[in-house]
Protein backbone atom coordinates (compact mmCIF):
# COMPACT_ATOMS: atom_id res chain seq x y z
CA UNK A 1 0.00 0.00 0.00
CA UNK A 2 1.31 3.55 -0.74
CA UNK A 3 1.96 5.55 2.32
CA UNK A 4 -0.87 8.74 2.94
CA UNK A 5 0.45 11.89 0.97
CA UNK A 6 2.53 14.30 2.89
CA UNK A 7 0.46 17.04 4.72
CA UNK A 8 1.82 20.26 6.02
CA UNK A 9 -0.27 22.37 8.21
CA UNK A 10 0.14 25.72 9.97
CA UNK A 11 -1.81 29.01 10.94
CA UNK A 12 -2.60 32.01 8.45
CA UNK A 13 -4.31 35.01 7.97
CA UNK A 14 -4.55 36.17 4.00
CA UNK A 15 -6.05 38.58 1.64
CA UNK A 16 -7.50 36.86 -2.10
CA UNK A 17 -8.81 38.77 -4.79
CA UNK A 18 -8.84 42.03 -2.74
CA UNK A 19 -12.14 41.49 -1.20
CA UNK A 20 -11.75 37.94 0.28
CA UNK A 21 -10.35 37.72 3.85
CA UNK A 22 -9.69 34.71 5.60
CA UNK A 23 -8.52 33.92 9.04
CA UNK A 24 -7.24 30.74 9.98
CA UNK A 25 -5.41 27.95 9.23
CA UNK A 26 -3.08 26.45 5.71
CA UNK A 27 -2.64 22.65 4.88
CA UNK A 28 -0.16 21.82 2.49
CA UNK A 29 -0.73 18.04 0.66
CA UNK A 30 1.51 16.54 -1.34
CA UNK A 31 0.75 15.12 -4.98
CA UNK A 32 -0.72 11.84 -5.61
CA UNK A 33 -0.96 9.55 -8.73
CA UNK A 34 -4.41 11.01 -9.16
CA UNK A 35 -4.47 14.32 -7.95
CA UNK A 36 -1.58 17.41 -8.25
CA UNK A 37 -0.05 18.92 -5.21
CA UNK A 38 -2.38 21.38 -2.84
CA UNK A 39 -3.04 24.43 -0.79
CA UNK A 40 -5.71 24.90 1.36
CA UNK A 41 -6.16 28.06 3.65
CA UNK A 42 -9.33 27.61 5.88
CA UNK A 43 -11.09 29.81 8.39
CA UNK A 44 -13.40 32.40 9.03
CA UNK A 45 -14.24 34.08 6.10
CA UNK A 46 -15.43 38.07 5.09
CA UNK A 47 -16.07 38.85 1.53
CA UNK A 48 -15.75 43.09 1.62
CA UNK A 49 -17.96 44.14 4.00
CA UNK A 50 -19.52 40.62 4.90
CA UNK A 51 -18.85 37.98 7.37
CA UNK A 52 -19.60 34.64 5.43
CA UNK A 53 -18.33 32.29 8.16
CA UNK A 54 -16.14 29.06 7.59
CA UNK A 55 -14.67 28.48 4.11
CA UNK A 56 -11.74 27.69 2.19
CA UNK A 57 -9.50 28.63 -0.62
CA UNK A 58 -7.83 25.64 -2.50
CA UNK A 59 -4.55 26.18 -4.69
CA UNK A 60 -3.07 22.95 -6.97
CA UNK A 61 -0.65 22.76 -9.94
CA UNK A 62 -3.66 22.89 -12.33
CA UNK A 63 -3.48 26.45 -11.42
CA UNK A 64 -7.18 26.35 -10.57
CA UNK A 65 -7.99 27.94 -7.42
CA UNK A 66 -11.42 26.77 -6.01
CA UNK A 67 -13.61 28.89 -3.18
CA UNK A 68 -15.90 27.22 -0.95
CA UNK A 69 -18.03 28.38 1.95
CA UNK A 70 -20.36 27.13 4.51
CA UNK A 71 -22.12 30.43 4.94
CA UNK A 72 -24.03 32.47 7.66
CA UNK A 73 -24.18 35.07 6.71
CA UNK A 74 -26.72 38.89 7.58
CA UNK A 75 -26.51 41.30 4.75
CA UNK A 76 -27.11 44.74 6.38
CA UNK A 77 -30.14 43.50 8.54
CA UNK A 78 -32.77 42.55 5.86
CA UNK A 79 -31.23 39.84 3.76
CA UNK A 80 -29.27 36.68 5.24
CA UNK A 81 -27.71 33.44 3.97
CA UNK A 82 -27.32 30.37 5.21
CA UNK A 83 -26.15 27.04 3.58
CA UNK A 84 -23.23 26.28 1.37
CA UNK A 85 -21.52 27.98 -1.76
CA UNK A 86 -18.87 26.88 -3.92
CA UNK A 87 -17.10 28.61 -6.92
CA UNK A 88 -13.85 29.67 -8.33
CA UNK A 89 -11.08 32.04 -7.45
CA UNK A 90 -8.67 34.25 -10.28
CA UNK A 91 -6.47 35.81 -7.86
CA UNK A 92 -4.45 37.25 -10.59
CA UNK A 93 -7.35 39.84 -11.68
CA UNK A 94 -9.28 40.10 -8.40
CA UNK A 95 -11.91 38.20 -9.72
CA UNK A 96 -14.39 34.98 -8.26
CA UNK A 97 -17.72 33.85 -8.28
CA UNK A 98 -19.16 31.19 -6.02
CA UNK A 99 -22.66 29.89 -5.98
CA UNK A 100 -25.18 27.26 -4.50
CA UNK A 101 -28.51 26.61 -3.25
CA UNK A 102 -29.14 27.91 0.16
CA UNK A 103 -31.94 29.50 2.54
CA UNK A 104 -32.45 33.18 1.74
CA UNK A 105 -34.12 34.88 4.24
CA UNK A 106 -35.73 38.96 3.69
CA UNK A 107 -36.13 40.44 6.68
CA UNK A 108 -35.91 37.52 8.88
CA UNK A 109 -40.03 36.26 8.02
CA UNK A 110 -39.86 35.52 4.62
CA UNK A 111 -37.75 32.13 3.91
CA UNK A 112 -37.39 29.40 1.53
CA UNK A 113 -34.34 27.70 -0.61
CA UNK A 114 -32.46 30.15 -2.89
CA UNK A 115 -30.22 30.48 -5.38
CA UNK A 116 -27.67 32.35 -4.36
CA UNK A 117 -23.85 33.66 -6.08
CA UNK A 118 -21.37 35.84 -3.99
CA UNK A 119 -18.89 37.45 -7.09
CA UNK A 120 -16.39 39.90 -6.30
CA UNK A 121 -18.43 43.13 -7.08
CA UNK A 122 -21.35 41.50 -5.35
CA UNK A 123 -23.74 39.47 -4.60
CA UNK A 124 -27.57 38.15 -4.62
CA UNK A 125 -30.09 35.56 -4.20
CA UNK A 126 -33.40 34.50 -6.02
CA UNK A 127 -36.39 32.74 -4.26
CA UNK A 128 -39.23 31.30 -6.98
CA UNK A 129 -42.12 33.83 -6.60
CA UNK A 130 -44.39 32.52 -9.31
CA UNK A 131 -43.77 31.51 -12.82
CA UNK A 132 -43.02 32.91 -16.32
CA UNK A 133 -44.22 31.99 -19.76
CA UNK A 134 -41.01 32.33 -22.14
CA UNK A 135 -39.15 31.51 -25.54
CA UNK A 136 -35.92 29.63 -24.59
CA UNK A 137 -33.29 29.11 -28.06
CA UNK A 138 -32.61 25.28 -28.76
CA UNK A 139 -31.14 23.26 -31.35
CA UNK A 140 -28.01 25.47 -32.24
CA UNK A 141 -26.87 24.55 -35.48
CA UNK A 142 -24.02 26.16 -37.89
CA UNK A 143 -25.60 29.19 -39.32
CA UNK A 144 -25.73 30.11 -42.89
CA UNK A 145 -22.59 31.86 -43.02
CA UNK A 146 -20.66 28.30 -41.95
CA UNK A 147 -18.63 27.44 -39.26
CA UNK A 148 -18.31 31.20 -37.62
CA UNK A 149 -22.65 31.50 -37.45
CA UNK A 150 -25.06 30.05 -35.70
CA UNK A 151 -28.76 29.44 -36.09
CA UNK A 152 -31.31 28.16 -33.80
CA UNK A 153 -35.08 27.09 -33.47
CA UNK A 154 -36.93 28.74 -30.30
CA UNK A 155 -39.75 26.87 -27.99
CA UNK A 156 -42.46 27.90 -25.31
CA UNK A 157 -41.32 27.25 -22.21
CA UNK A 158 -42.81 27.81 -18.02
CA UNK A 159 -39.73 28.67 -15.87
CA UNK A 160 -39.58 30.19 -12.45
CA UNK A 161 -39.86 34.15 -12.04
CA UNK A 162 -37.04 34.33 -9.23
CA UNK A 163 -37.21 37.44 -6.85
CA UNK A 164 -34.96 38.19 -4.34
CA UNK A 165 -32.03 40.99 -3.38
CA UNK A 166 -28.83 42.14 -4.34
CA UNK A 167 -26.28 44.09 -2.61
CA UNK A 168 -22.61 45.81 -4.15
CA UNK A 169 -19.86 45.43 -1.54
CA UNK A 170 -19.15 49.09 0.28
CA UNK A 171 -22.27 50.64 -0.06
CA UNK A 172 -25.23 50.77 2.55
CA UNK A 173 -28.55 49.06 1.39
CA UNK A 174 -29.93 46.32 0.08
CA UNK A 175 -32.01 46.09 -2.92
CA UNK A 176 -34.69 44.26 -2.42
CA UNK A 177 -36.83 42.53 -5.19
CA UNK A 178 -36.15 44.83 -8.30
CA UNK A 179 -32.64 45.28 -9.18
CA UNK A 180 -32.05 41.91 -8.85
CA UNK A 181 -33.00 38.58 -10.46
CA UNK A 182 -35.92 38.72 -13.21
CA UNK A 183 -36.52 42.42 -12.28
CA UNK A 184 -34.74 44.98 -14.14
CA UNK A 185 -34.16 48.53 -12.92
CA UNK A 186 -36.92 50.69 -11.37
CA UNK A 187 -38.54 53.23 -13.09
CA UNK A 188 -40.80 56.55 -11.62
CA UNK A 189 -44.04 56.05 -12.46
CA UNK A 190 -46.17 59.23 -13.82
CA UNK A 191 -48.06 59.39 -11.41
CA UNK A 192 -45.99 59.71 -8.26
CA UNK A 193 -43.82 62.05 -9.89
CA UNK A 194 -46.79 64.14 -10.73
CA UNK A 195 -47.63 63.49 -7.10
CA UNK A 196 -44.56 63.49 -4.90
CA UNK A 197 -46.22 66.29 -2.36
CA UNK A 198 -49.85 64.77 -1.66
CA UNK A 199 -48.38 63.18 1.82
CA UNK A 200 -47.63 66.81 2.81
CA UNK A 201 -50.48 68.77 1.02
CA UNK A 202 -53.43 66.53 1.77
CA UNK A 203 -53.94 66.13 -1.61
CA UNK A 204 -56.02 62.33 -2.66
CA UNK A 205 -53.92 59.39 -2.58
CA UNK A 206 -51.54 58.85 -5.20
CA UNK A 207 -52.74 55.56 -7.67
CA UNK A 208 -49.72 53.41 -9.88
CA UNK A 209 -50.98 51.85 -12.84
CA UNK A 210 -50.44 48.69 -13.94
CA UNK A 211 -50.93 48.04 -17.72
CA UNK A 212 -52.37 45.39 -19.36
CA UNK A 213 -50.70 41.91 -20.10
CA UNK A 214 -48.35 42.76 -17.47
CA UNK A 215 -47.27 39.03 -15.74
CA UNK A 216 -45.74 40.46 -12.43
CA UNK A 217 -44.21 43.53 -11.26
CA UNK A 218 -42.64 45.41 -8.30
CA UNK A 219 -42.89 48.60 -6.26
CA UNK A 220 -40.40 50.31 -4.59
CA UNK A 221 -42.07 53.05 -2.14
CA UNK A 222 -40.09 55.52 -0.67
CA UNK A 223 -40.97 57.00 2.81
CA UNK A 224 -41.18 60.78 4.33
CA UNK A 225 -39.30 59.35 7.57
CA UNK A 226 -38.46 55.11 6.97
CA UNK A 227 -40.16 52.58 5.33
CA UNK A 228 -44.00 53.20 5.42
CA UNK A 229 -46.38 50.36 6.20
CA UNK A 230 -48.90 50.46 3.59
CA UNK A 231 -51.82 49.37 1.50
CA UNK A 232 -52.90 49.19 -2.08
CA UNK A 233 -56.35 48.49 -3.02
CA UNK A 234 -56.75 47.58 -7.10
CA UNK A 235 -58.96 48.07 -10.08
CA UNK A 236 -60.49 44.63 -9.61
CA UNK A 237 -61.29 45.18 -5.54
CA UNK A 238 -58.19 43.62 -4.26
CA UNK A 239 -56.51 44.78 -0.95
CA UNK A 240 -53.12 43.90 -0.01
CA UNK A 241 -51.80 45.69 3.20
CA UNK A 242 -48.52 45.59 5.64
CA UNK A 243 -48.04 43.73 8.90
CA UNK A 244 -48.96 45.84 11.35
CA UNK A 245 -46.00 44.21 13.74
CA UNK A 246 -43.78 42.72 10.98
CA UNK A 247 -41.50 43.71 8.77
CA UNK A 248 -43.01 42.02 5.85
CA UNK A 249 -45.66 39.86 4.79
CA UNK A 250 -46.68 36.80 1.74
CA UNK A 251 -49.71 36.59 0.23
CA UNK A 252 -50.24 33.93 -2.58
CA UNK A 253 -50.17 36.38 -5.38
CA UNK A 254 -47.97 39.21 -3.17
CA UNK A 255 -44.83 40.12 -0.88
CA UNK A 256 -44.42 43.08 0.89
CA UNK A 257 -40.78 43.53 2.35
CA UNK A 258 -39.45 47.22 4.69
CA UNK A 259 -36.06 47.55 3.65
CA UNK A 260 -34.92 49.73 6.84
CA UNK A 261 -31.43 50.42 4.52
CA UNK A 262 -32.99 52.76 2.30
CA UNK A 263 -36.07 53.64 3.78
CA UNK A 264 -38.28 52.05 1.55
CA UNK A 265 -41.16 49.00 0.95
CA UNK A 266 -41.03 46.76 -1.58
CA UNK A 267 -44.24 45.06 -2.66
CA UNK A 268 -44.16 42.37 -5.72
CA UNK A 269 -47.51 41.53 -7.35
CA UNK A 270 -48.11 38.68 -9.50
CA UNK A 271 -50.41 38.70 -12.33
CA UNK A 272 -51.98 41.99 -11.25
CA UNK A 273 -54.75 43.46 -12.61
CA UNK A 274 -54.74 46.11 -15.15
CA UNK A 275 -55.18 49.77 -14.17
CA UNK A 276 -54.73 52.02 -11.57
CA UNK A 277 -53.53 50.56 -7.57
CA UNK A 278 -54.44 53.24 -5.15
CA UNK A 279 -52.14 53.06 -2.73
CA UNK A 280 -52.42 54.72 1.18
CA UNK A 281 -50.18 54.61 4.71
CA UNK A 282 -51.61 52.43 7.05
CA UNK A 283 -53.03 54.51 10.08
CA UNK A 284 -50.32 53.09 12.43
CA UNK A 285 -48.02 53.72 10.17
CA UNK A 286 -45.37 56.54 11.25
CA UNK A 287 -43.85 57.14 7.65
CA UNK A 288 -45.95 58.15 4.71
CA UNK A 289 -45.57 56.99 1.21
CA UNK A 290 -43.55 59.65 -0.61
CA UNK A 291 -42.76 58.46 -4.15
CA UNK A 292 -43.32 55.45 -6.04
CA UNK A 293 -40.98 53.53 -8.63
CA UNK A 294 -41.57 50.38 -10.58
CA UNK A 295 -39.66 47.89 -11.81
CA UNK A 296 -41.64 45.32 -14.44
CA UNK A 297 -40.44 41.25 -14.70
CA UNK A 298 -38.29 40.34 -17.63
CA UNK A 299 -36.97 36.68 -18.59
CA UNK A 300 -34.02 35.43 -17.18
CA UNK A 301 -31.19 35.26 -19.43
CA UNK A 302 -31.01 32.87 -22.48
CA UNK A 303 -28.19 30.78 -23.97
CA UNK A 304 -27.78 28.83 -26.84
CA UNK A 305 -24.27 27.72 -28.53
CA UNK A 306 -21.74 24.93 -29.65
CA UNK A 307 -18.30 23.82 -30.30
CA UNK A 308 -16.33 22.15 -32.52
CA UNK A 309 -12.28 21.62 -32.55
CA UNK A 310 -10.32 24.07 -34.21
CA UNK A 311 -6.19 22.14 -34.44
CA UNK A 312 -5.17 22.12 -30.63
CA UNK A 313 -8.35 25.07 -30.20
CA UNK A 314 -12.12 24.96 -29.27
CA UNK A 315 -14.11 27.25 -31.15
CA UNK A 316 -17.59 28.15 -29.17
CA UNK A 317 -20.20 30.06 -31.61
CA UNK A 318 -23.86 30.91 -29.26
CA UNK A 319 -26.05 33.50 -29.47
CA UNK A 320 -27.61 34.89 -26.44
CA UNK A 321 -30.80 36.88 -25.17
CA UNK A 322 -29.82 39.05 -21.79
CA UNK A 323 -30.97 42.72 -19.99
CA UNK A 324 -29.54 45.41 -21.65
CA UNK A 325 -25.85 46.40 -20.38
CA UNK A 326 -25.44 42.87 -18.45
CA UNK A 327 -22.48 41.89 -18.71
CA UNK A 328 -21.29 38.03 -19.83
CA UNK A 329 -18.30 35.91 -18.68
CA UNK A 330 -17.52 32.08 -19.70
CA UNK A 331 -16.63 29.66 -17.58
CA UNK A 332 -14.93 26.27 -18.32
CA UNK A 333 -16.21 23.71 -15.95
CA UNK A 334 -15.23 20.06 -15.29
CA UNK A 335 -14.18 17.44 -12.65
CA UNK A 336 -10.75 19.60 -11.44
CA UNK A 337 -11.60 21.97 -13.82
CA UNK A 338 -13.15 25.70 -12.82
CA UNK A 339 -12.10 28.75 -15.02
CA UNK A 340 -13.23 32.39 -16.84
CA UNK A 341 -12.81 31.60 -20.45
CA UNK A 342 -13.36 35.21 -21.33
CA UNK A 343 -15.57 38.01 -20.79
CA UNK A 344 -18.03 38.58 -24.09
CA UNK A 345 -19.22 41.33 -25.79
CA UNK A 346 -21.80 40.04 -28.57
CA UNK A 347 -22.54 41.72 -32.13
CA UNK A 348 -25.53 41.54 -33.74
CA UNK A 349 -26.39 38.34 -35.14
CA UNK A 350 -25.87 37.35 -38.94
CA UNK A 351 -28.11 35.53 -40.88
CA UNK A 352 -32.05 34.38 -40.04
CA UNK A 353 -31.58 35.15 -36.02
CA UNK A 354 -34.49 36.63 -34.32
CA UNK A 355 -33.61 40.18 -33.44
CA UNK A 356 -34.96 39.89 -29.91
CA UNK A 357 -35.98 36.89 -27.52
CA UNK A 358 -38.64 37.57 -24.67
CA UNK A 359 -38.31 41.46 -25.47
CA UNK A 360 -34.19 41.27 -25.13
CA UNK A 361 -32.00 42.05 -28.14
CA UNK A 362 -30.22 38.58 -29.48
CA UNK A 363 -26.62 38.90 -29.59
CA UNK A 364 -24.25 36.31 -31.40
CA UNK A 365 -20.55 35.69 -30.13
CA UNK A 366 -17.57 33.56 -31.61
CA UNK A 367 -14.66 32.13 -29.09
CA UNK A 368 -11.64 30.81 -29.27
CA UNK A 369 -10.36 28.69 -26.29
CA UNK A 370 -8.10 26.38 -25.51
CA UNK A 371 -8.82 23.34 -23.52
CA UNK A 372 -7.39 23.51 -19.60
CA UNK A 373 -4.86 20.31 -19.83
CA UNK A 374 -3.73 18.45 -16.75
CA UNK A 375 -0.03 18.52 -15.85
CA UNK A 376 2.13 15.90 -16.11
CA UNK A 377 1.28 12.70 -13.92
CA UNK A 378 -2.14 14.49 -12.83
CA UNK A 379 -5.82 13.54 -14.34
CA UNK A 380 -8.63 16.05 -14.34
CA UNK A 381 -12.18 14.97 -16.07
CA UNK A 382 -12.22 15.31 -19.94
CA UNK A 383 -16.48 16.24 -20.19
CA UNK A 384 -16.53 19.77 -20.13
CA UNK A 385 -19.66 22.51 -20.27
CA UNK A 386 -19.02 25.91 -21.02
CA UNK A 387 -21.08 28.32 -18.70
CA UNK A 388 -22.19 31.81 -18.94
CA UNK A 389 -22.32 34.32 -15.83
CA UNK A 390 -24.21 37.03 -15.98
CA UNK A 391 -24.29 40.23 -13.76
CA UNK A 392 -25.90 43.68 -14.27
CA UNK A 393 -25.06 46.45 -12.21
CA UNK A 394 -22.00 44.35 -10.66
CA UNK A 395 -24.76 41.94 -9.08
CA UNK A 396 -24.85 38.49 -10.26
CA UNK A 397 -28.16 38.05 -11.79
CA UNK A 398 -28.08 34.28 -13.54
CA UNK A 399 -25.50 31.69 -14.54
CA UNK A 400 -26.62 29.09 -17.23
CA UNK A 401 -25.29 26.19 -19.62
CA UNK A 402 -24.04 27.24 -23.09
CA UNK A 403 -22.85 23.88 -24.11
CA UNK A 404 -20.91 21.34 -23.70
CA UNK A 405 -17.86 19.38 -25.13
CA UNK A 406 -14.86 16.21 -24.61
CA UNK A 407 -11.60 17.95 -24.12
CA UNK A 408 -8.46 15.67 -25.27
Amino acid sequence: MDPPPLQVRGDVGAAIAQVIQVNGRFVYTDPTQLDPWKVSIGGNVAVGDIQFGDGSVNFNATGQTTFALNTDADVLGVASLNGSLNGWVEPAVNRFNIYGTVNGCLVDVLCADASAMVSSTGLGACINAGTLVVYEPVNARVGSFGGGSISFSTRRVEVPLKAGFGYRYGTDYVDLLGNSCDFGPYSATRSMRASESWARTGAPAPTVRIERGTRAVTMLIKGTSGAPKIALRGPDGTVIESSATAPGVRGKRFLIVENATNGTTSVLLQKPAAGNWELTALPTSTSQPASVSLSAAQAPPMFVGRTRRSGKSRVLVMAYAAPRGAQVQLIERGRGVDRVITEVSGVACRGRVPRTLNGQPVLCARVQFQPTKAPAGTKIGRQRKIEALVTVDDIPVGRTRVAKFKAK
